[in-house]
């Protein structure tokens, strides 16, 4: 007994014998389903329209026959078993039948066979479509065999390429496509197309090289879902690519998938017709074969993308380690030859201002040339400890309100001199001008930055003019206040306009030759503008001047009024005239000077060697109104001596003396001192800080 339902088209022009038929196989129990036509072009339709188990002919039709139906089988449905079910055909039309293919003929005079012929019929039927399929499995694997061997071969005789040339082409005229491409993610998740020739990602391409697309930007196209879901897609329409759009209408992404991710692609598109399903069972098959060999290849390449990162950066580090000792060993012969050449003055003309035999005249002058190289000297060194404290972020800004025209009249006297004697021009209108501006930052910081800035000027300038002021850019928030220096020296080649920011760098090796100087004055002005919060840069020609720029923010209106008003009152508070001072100093040599100094500024003087002494002076001695506090003393320190005697006289004023930088910038943090003054001091400067 047949157990699956039995489709059966019936060609019969006698519907008494149709349902004679039918009836007779319902007492058989067999599950059927009958379709009966009676005309030629019924019975071809409904072949042509749906899928039919089995065939029932008679064998004579008005204007059509049963031969002439069973040809029809034999060239459109030949699978489809095929039985003439006839009361006329003879012995002779019978095996003309059978010879042309038909299955069996049953007698409509007797049908009692009819059941049984249709169960062996659909018997034989299954057993040849089961052959058929085994036939053409086997031939299937043979030929994806022959395929992937082809592949395989294609990958081994290829030096690179995750997917060749040759491969791609091969696939797309394996696939009947027009176009291909493919694709591979790198660690970051970036995309890079190779350039491959049939690319429909053309428009997206350099002239040659692979294409890379960040990861940001290939999410936003609808490869996105598939390339995440690992998900083989067929698109019906053009596919929307980051930044340009395929010219074919139909296109299918095959994902090469491993350890559930999508590591690379294919993606063929043609315009003919759509991608059938066994294709598409084909490129997936493919894709699968063809992942372990990627992704090996894939791990390959970042290996080799690491070790070369790592060798780049071995090599770099080399490079750098190299320079710097080549730089600090310049710098060591460049800080000898700046520092033994004031020594040199100042221990020479000491030793003869010895000689008894010296006119007035003549020792006024050797004292001059001593004390200008102790000035040279002097600034050699506050500029290697400058250095050393950006350098190892000990250096903080004391903000202030700072008058702009004050500082630049101030510039502008100092370096008047120096350009007159040069035959420089020196320019700053806005330091005369009404106009004026306030800002808070640290004053002392900004006067360096500017001064080294026009020291730099004027010695690179042979003739012409210096200028130097401000603009403001209002084109941002906060505003920002620009100062200019610009001359007309030298200038520098573009290669040396970065380095020139770096310690120890000098625009070319003859500069240091020709002008002197350490190459510290730009790094130091760089490292005080930013920490000042601002930035520096430079504009320039070789031979056709130069102009650095200063960028710094301007605080609200508000703020600087506020703490305007607050330093006249803190000045005013304190500006008082004091007769006796208390010189807190263990030095003998620093002792004897600072009396000198203080005697000839009117002050009575006490001494103290330690910082217990300084503080029981204090206590005992109301008289005292002002010390003088080195910082370096024994047993209590000069902080901890100022904090004792601020708790016994908070009104006592208290000037610390260092020399170390570090010390001067943490002074500024600390209620226990009023003022500071640093080291080495004369008696202008000395009596300068008395006045405030």
């Amino acid at each position: 007994m047949i157990q699956d339902q039995i489709k059966i088209l019936h060609l019969e022009d006698d519907h008494r014998d149709a349902d004679l038929i039918e009836a007779r196989l319902e007492t058989a129990d067999i599950d059927l389903r009958i379709q009966h036509v009676q005309k030629r072009q019924d019975y071809e339709g409904a072949l042509k329209a749906g899928h039919y188990d089995l065939i029932l002919a008679d064998y004579k039709l008005p204007a059509y026959d049963g031969i002439s139906a069973l040809l029809h089988r034999n060239e459109n449905h030949p699978e489809i078993p095929f039985i003439f079910v006839s009361g006329t055909i003879g012995e002779k039309a019978a095996i003309e039948g059978l010879t042309q293919g038909a299955t069996d003929y049953i007698l409509k005079q007797d049908m009692t066979r009819l059941p049984s012929a249709i169960s062996r019929a659909i018997s034989e039927a299954k057993i040849e479509r089961e052959r058929r399929e085994a036939v053409e499995s086997l031939r299937e694997s043979e030929t994806k065999k022959t395929l992937l061997n082809t592949i395989a071969s294609m990958y081994l005789s290829a030096s690179e390429g995750l997917i060749t040339a040759d491969i791609l082409n091969f696939l797309v005229g394996l696939f009947d496509s027009e176009s291909g491409s493919c694709g591979y993610f790198l660690e970051d998740g970036e995309l890079v197309v190779p350039d491959l020739g049939k690319s429909i990602w053309k428009p997206l391409r350099a002239e040659s090289g692979d294409t890379k697309i960040a990861k940001e930007h290939w999410e936003k196209s609808i490869l996105h879902p598939p390339i995440s879901e690992c998900q083989t897609t067929i698109f019906q329409a053009p596919c929307g690519l980051p930044g340009d759009a395929a010219e074919c209408e139909h296109m299918v992404f095959a994902p090469v998938v491993d350890s559930g991710k999508t590591i690379a692609f294919l993606l063929l598109g043609r315009s003919r017709s759509p991608y059938s399903k066994e294709e598409i069972a084909l490129l997936e098959e493919i894709v699968r074969f063809i992942s372990p060999v990627l992704n090996a290849r894939l791990e390959r390449d970042r290996y080799d993308r690491l070790r070369h990162q790592t060798e780049m950066k071995l090599i770099s580090a080399k490079e750098k380690a190299e320079e710097n000792d080549r730089l600090k060993t310049a710098f060591l012969q460049n800080i000898s030859h700046e520092i033994r050449t004031p020594m040199n003055a100042i221990y020479g003309f000491s030793t003869l201002l010895e000689d008894p035999t010296l006119t007035l005249e003549e020792q006024k002058g050797f004292i001059e040339i001593i004390r200008s190289s102790s000035t040279q000297l002097l600034s050699i060194v506050t500029d290697i400890l400058t250095i050393a404290s950006i350098e190892t972020h000990q250096l903080d800004s004391s903000f202030d309100t700072v008058s702009i025209k004050c500082i630049l009249a101030e510039l502008y006297t100092i370096f008047q001199p120096q350009a007159t004697e040069r035959g420089i021009r020196l320019v700053a209108p806005q330091a005369t001008t009404d106009e004026d501006i306030n800002i808070e930052s640290d004053r002392s910081k900004l006067v360096q930055i500017l001064s080294n800035l026009l020291s730099n000027a004027l010695k690179f300038t042979h003739e012409g003019s210096v200028a130097f002021g401000y603009s403001i850019q209002k084109d941002s928030e906060p505003n920002y206040l620009e100062f200019f220096v610009r001359d007309t020296g030298i200038g520098i080649d573009p290669d040396a306009q970065e380095v020139i920011f770096n310690r120890f760098h000098q625009a070319a090796k003859s500069t240091h030759e020709v002008y002197g100087g350490m190459g510290l004055g730009l790094s130091i002005s760089k490292g005080l503008v930013e920490l000042l919060g601002g930035s520096i840069r430079v504009q320039s020609q070789p031979g056709k001047g130069s102009t650095f720029f200063v960028t710094l923010p301007i605080p609200s209106k508000e703020q600087a009024d506020t703490r305007s008003r607050s330093e006249v009152e803190t000045k005013t508070s304190t500006n008082r005239i004091r007769r006796k001072a208390l010189i807190v100093e263990d030095d003998k040599n620093s002792y004897v000077y600072l009396e000198r100094v203080l005697r000839d500024l009117g002050y009575q003087t006490v001494g103290a060697k330690n910082g217990s002494d300084a503080v029981s002076a204090c206590r005992n001695d109301n008289d005292i109104e002002l010390v003088l506090m080195d910082l370096k003393i024994p047993i209590l320190d000069g902080y901890e001596a100022a904090k004792a005697i601020k708790k016994i006289r908070p009104s006592l004023r208290i000037i610390a003396q260092t020399a170390y930088v570090q010390d001067r910038d943490k002074l500024r943090d600390t209620e226990a001192f009023d003022d500071y003054i640093a080291k080495p001091m004369n008696k202008e400067q000395i009596e300068e800080r008395l006045k405030r």
